[in-house]
């Protein structure tokens, strides 16, 4: 958590990259507190145009330009967003020494890492406020092989074989599948960020499945 705004981030820890969603004021400041370097953000999401999640906006796009390892940024945001960036941009009087590529989004899918995808919708059914939704990848579980020796199965491409669901007949006439030779299957965690107070009916159904609700506006 960034702060009691609603932003957060989320972090690759394989690659480093992170997704920043929201930039309340003193955004940076907070970044260096949980050390994150600039150069590690390459895109942000901003879930709406309210005033605690845009106050630190213009000054983290004005320090990207500082950095001279920087080349492209990404911005997604509701319908409105380049308007509101452009006329940001002339209100500070600034620019950007990078490439500056922005989306407008109500509805979206997004691979945030290589087991996690974040799936975008409308608060409220309107397209100014988005909600978030975070889905783990769903997980094989994991091969058993002193079971699989004990059944006197040759290490090799059999052991591949049965965890992509082959059905194999064995010599002695038995039959073996997936289940018998791996670990419980691992759905993945589904993650809901509640951003309003109010309900609405697309963050409700999404809510039922969800393993966590995480609730800011209150």
């Amino acid at each position: 958590m960034l702060s009691k705004s609603i932003s957060f981030l989320v972090k690759c820890s394989r690659t480093n990259t992170v997704w920043l969603f929201n930039c309340p004021e003193g955004c940076q400041n907070i970044l260096m507190q949980k050390k994150i370097n600039l150069q590690q953000i390459k895109n942000i999401f901003l879930t709406s145009f309210e005033t605690e999640n845009i106050a630190g906006l213009i000054g983290l796009l004005s320090s990207f330009s500082l950095n001279t390892k920087m080349d492209t940024l990404n911005i997604y945001g509701p319908y409105g967003l380049l308007r509101y960036l452009q006329f940001l941009k002339k209100y500070a009087q600034t620019t950007f020494k990078y490439n500056l590529k922005i989306s407008t989004i109500e509805y979206g899918f997004f691979q945030l890492t290589s087991s996690c995808n974040l799936y975008i919708l409308p608060a409220l059914n309107h397209s100014k406020q988005l909600e978030c939704i975070f889905i783990e990848k769903e997980k094989i579980g994991r091969f058993k092989p002193l079971k699989a020796q004990s059944f006197h199965i040759p290490i090799g491409p059999l052991y591949g074989k049965i965890k992509l669901k082959y059905r194999l007949l064995l010599a002695d006439g038995l039959i073996i599948t997936r289940k018998d030779f791996t670990h419980s299957y691992y759905k993945g965690l589904k993650i809901i960020i509640y951003l309003n107070k109010y309900g609405s009916r697309n963050a409700t159904e999404c809510a039922l499945k969800s393993d966590n609700i995480i609730r800011y506006k209150l």
